[in-house]
């Protein structure tokens, strides 16, 4: 599934689609513009697989029902 960040809300769209599960996988290409919305979009015990990132500083913080995040700088 692809969704349009710009025309759907994702958050939303992804508790639909899983039907209040949470997404297994996300994939991301700006985690610190992303990082928080990332984590309402995993299932408890989801991964986030980031390979690239902004400028923007970047605070995550795990919690049971969010995945953790995998990040390796290039």
């Amino acid at each position: 599934v692809v969704l349009n960040y710009r025309t759907e809300d994702v958050a939303a769209r992804v508790q639909e689609l899983t039907r209040g599960r949470g997404a297994d996988r996300v994939v991301e290409v700006d985690l610190a513009a992303n990082g928080a919305l990332n984590a309402s979009l995993l299932r408890a015990g989801g991964l986030c697989v980031a390979y690239g990132s902004g400028p923007q500083p970047l605070a995550l913080r795990e919690t049971t029902s969010a995945a953790r995040v995998h990040a390796r700088e290039h």
